[in-house]
């Protein structure tokens, strides 16, 4: 960042509210490092909103006050808030399209139960929103380098490793905060992805993902659409399950990061979690507590190094 160091406050929400960003971030060029750990404070605040509030209205008021902030951002304005403050000088210097920084905090209205992911399309256009947009402005800041000066942008569309990215995070995310139990209800209808209703006590991948592993290359019927580069269908029996869409998405991305950039590798360097995130979660039979209980702190950081490493997910 320019114009001073980054607050202590401000690592401290990137590492606790959106780990997964905060570690990727580090893992960056050092000329990129405090801009995408600005970043990752930013998604930190906006994740950490759905998984606090009691209330859905609380939360869409949390969710507001954000898009005030956005709204009425100016180069040296200062709200008092750490990560309000530090957003505007990153905002300011790389150009970043203010109105998709908006639709990033509307999508989180999901999270919350008020706008429904009721079918596929909705799934995609969430991720898109959210974590795909998340991973465009990571991509727009490694590209540029931290001490570029730029005017405001319109946003592009996605790069097809970033979508591809954007759409697998998200899926992932989702299920995990559902399996965290850390949602006021379920954002994605049980009934809706399976045709019946969640058994509490039932193997996570029963009613989240299908019987066979997401993984495994046969296992499901989108395969031959992800081998051409194509986004996953439905295989003829409603939406595709969460977890599965993931695990599609995924190989997407793979395919992708090898004709990517360097940079547009690094900018969606969490996708790396992914895999690890599915065989957690496809293998649970008890609901876990916390994140903490699906990646091991160690194996997550190994797998951020290896994927920065390699450009391999």
């Amino acid at each position: 960042m320019s114009g001073g160091t980054l607050s202590e406050e401000v690592i401290e929400i990137a590492r606790t509210h959106a780990h997964d960003h905060y570690l990727s971030a580090l893992l960056a060029p050092a000329a990129a490092r405090a801009d995408l750990l600005v970043l990752a404070a930013f998604e930190g605040e906006l994740a950490r909103i759905p998984a606090s509030v009691t209330e859905p209205m609380m939360g869409e008021i949390r969710l507001q006050w954000w898009r005030d902030q956005i709204e009425d951002m100016a180069p040296g304005r200062v709200s008092g808030h750490p990560v309000a403050d530090a957003l505007v000088d990153v905002v300011s210097r790389h150009g970043l399209s203010r109105d998709q920084i908006q639709a990033s905090i509307d999508a989180r209205s999901a999270e919350l139960g008020i706008d429904d992911i009721a079918n596929l399309a909705d799934l995609q256009r969430f991720c898109d929103a959210a974590d795909g947009a998340a991973f465009a402005r990571r991509a727009h800041v490694l590209s540029a380098g931290s001490e570029t000066a730029a005017v405001e942008r319109e946003p592009v569309t996605p790069r097809e490793l970033i979508s591809a990215a954007g759409r697998a995070s998200g899926a992932v995310r989702l299920a995990r905060a559902v399996a965290c139990r850390r949602r006021l209800k379920p954002m994605i209808s049980v009934s809706v992805w399976t045709g019946g209703p969640a058994v509490a006590t039932a193997r996570i991948s029963d009613y989240i993902v299908p019987r066979q592993d997401p993984l495994d290359g046969d296992a499901t019927a989108a395969r031959d659409d992800v081998k051409s580069g194509q986004p996953p269908t439905d295989g003829g029996a409603g939406p595709a399950p969460l977890l599965r869409f993931a695990a599609d998405w995924l190989a997407v991305a793979r395919t992708a990061s090898r004709r990517s950039e360097r940079t547009d590798r690094l900018a969606v360097l969490p996708v790396a979690l992914v895999g690890p995130y599915l065989r957690a979660l496809q293998g649970s039979r008890q609901m876990p507590q916390g994140e903490a209980d699906l990646i091991s702190p160690l194996g997550r950081i190994v797998r951020l190094w290896w994927a920065a490493r390699t450009g391999r997910y």
